[in-house]
């Protein structure tokens, strides 16, 4: 399991972070490339490299990329909000007219996954050892669940409310 520079990247800038799983990843990519590596076109290892060895000073001209996208995003009036219900939206468009199965399937797999874990522990003792790795495969497995919830569902935030 490789490094996940997109989750770094997430945490020093949360906006650019997000877009790099969503429509406009190639501004984002590009806005980190050249502010890390100084030019546009580098392959998905050379940002991931820069990334993970990044200075304190490569964490600055990150988060600088994170307020010029910002700005970016302001001129074309794109708004935060909008890089995750874009996604969220197309794949709710994509199901109601493939009307494909399986995603409830998943829906319910996982669902019966999260009853089966919440069983497991209430009723066996994890010993010592094994109860940080338990804890992110349970954590793991809600994040998963609740963007299921969240697909069929709809997220605790309305559109409207952009």
């Amino acid at each position: 399991m490789g490094f996940d520079w997109k989750s770094a990247v997430k945490t020093f800038a949360p906006m650019l972070g997000t877009a790099l799983g969503g429509p406009v990843v190639g501004t984002a990519t590009k806005l980190l490339s050249n502010a890390l590596l100084g030019k546009d076109d580098v392959t998905e290892d050379e940002l991931s490299m820069a990334i993970q060895n990044a200075s304190p000073d490569d964490i600055l001209k990150i988060k600088q990329a994170e307020n010029d996208f910002s700005l970016k995003m302001k001129e074309l009036g794109i708004k935060e909000k909008d890089l995750v219900f874009g996604d969220k939206r197309n794949a709710r468009s994509m199901q109601a007219k493939t009307k494909a199965k399986t995603p409830a399937i998943l829906a319910y797999l996982v669902t019966l996954m999260v009853a089966c874990m919440i069983f497991a522990l209430l009723k066996y003792q994890i010993p010592p050892a094994n109860k940080d790795i338990i804890n992110i495969v349970f954590g793991s497995v809600m994040t998963v669940w609740l963007g299921a919830m969240q697909f069929f569902h709809g997220a605790t935030i309305k559109e409207d409310d952009r």
